[in-house]
């Protein structure tokens, strides 16, 4: 005897498509799992304690940044990354690094690398770990002392892909011989002592003493990145392959990329700044001061990187790299709308 059953689909349909602060804000519809995760969740009332290191702000506050929102959701990540987004997206990224070093590993081109060009990486290259920790942690602080999850998350995670380059950098210097000694305690003889690094390291251990986060912002995303990333991971590794080695292009590769995924939500950051109705103009001073100033600052630092083009068999045209590098900065002020003298 054959029992037959017959299924049908039922649609049930939820009572409730959001929490009640996000169908406050944005109606009777289905929130996304970011809005879920991001938005109207700062902490703004019955605080733990008030900071005794600074007097008139609470552990939580506005007041951190001159820069100021009069809805500070109304910058929303272009990316959505929440936790899991983020997380599965820089898996993805990993994979593929991993990957390229099981390749490089089983031809052996480590090993091959030029030596008059590994004398060029060793002394521009492995020290900048150094300077991607340091941006590591002034993300941290801007995640810290910043305001609104979208933005506070944002920091949080270009801060995580900082120290997730530090390591990096680590990681390819561990795999390449050893000429002159200790890699890694050369590399931090080199940004400690090292001409070429010392603007840079003055700039950035001044940034570090800096406690409004939207000015570390401003130094760290739209000066030093903007600069040090095209001029390392355009500029250098053209320069690399010119001499005939192309083994760290996809590294360069790797790096710019993640460069340009973090100025998605700084550009966004900023264009909501500049735009809003009660903070835009004040908002506008602000970063046209400040950005004047460090993109001046991170101009002449950069400038101490020629010697760099020099060291090559074939050498290289750092005029032309410098011009490079300040084209793509204007492009990127462009975009924004601000007057900036570089």
């Amino acid at each position: 005897m054959s029992v037959q059953y017959e299924i049908k689909q039922k649609v049930i349909e939820p009572k409730r498509l959001a929490f009640d602060y996000l169908l406050r804000r944005y109606g009777n519809r289905q929130a996304s799992r970011y809005e879920e995760a991001t938005v109207d969740i700062q902490q703004r009332e019955n605080f733990h304690y008030r900071p005794t290191w600074r007097e008139g702000v609470e552990i939580f506050d506005k007041n951190y940044s001159e820069l100021k929102l009069t809805d500070y959701y109304a910058f929303l990540d272009p990316r959505q990354y929440y936790y899991y987004t983020y997380n599965a997206t820089r898996a993805k990224n990993y994979e593929a690094v991993d990957k390229y070093f099981e390749f490089c590993e089983e031809r052996g081109f480590f090993e091959k690398v030029d030596e008059d060009w590994l004398k060029v990486f060793n002394r521009y290259f492995v020290p900048l770990r150094h300077l991607e920790y340091a941006g590591w942690i002034l993300l941290v602080g801007v995640a810290r002392f910043g305001y609104g999850t979208s933005i506070t998350q944002c920091a949080e995670f270009n801060a995580c892909d900082k120290y997730g380059n530090a390591q990096l950098i680590t990681r390819i210097a561990f795999e390449l011989p050893e000429p002159d000694g200790d890699i890694f305690e050369n590399a931090k003889k080199t940004w400690l002592e090292d001409k070429i690094f010392q603007p840079l390291r003055e700039y950035v251990e001044k940034l570090l003493t800096v406690q409004d986060w939207g000015e570390v912002l401003i130094g760290q995303n739209l000066a030093v990145d903007v600069f040090i990333n095209p001029l390392v991971h355009i500029e250098l590794d053209n320069l690399a392959v010119e001499n005939g080695v192309s083994i760290f292009s996809f590294f360069s590769k790797y790096f710019y990329d993640m460069y340009k995924d973090n100025m998605r939500w700084t550009e966004e950051l900023f264009k909501v700044l500049l735009a809003d109705p009660n903070y835009g103009e004040s908002n506008r001073k602000f970063i046209e001061s400040k950005l004047n100033y460090y993109a001046g600052k991170i101009s002449s630092a950069v400038d101490e990187f020629a010697d760099i083009f020099k060291m090559p068999r074939k050498k290289g045209d750092f005029k032309k790299a410098k011009e490079n590098v300040l084209n793509h900065a204007r492009e990127v002020y462009g975009k924004l709308g601000l007057n900036i003298k570089i």
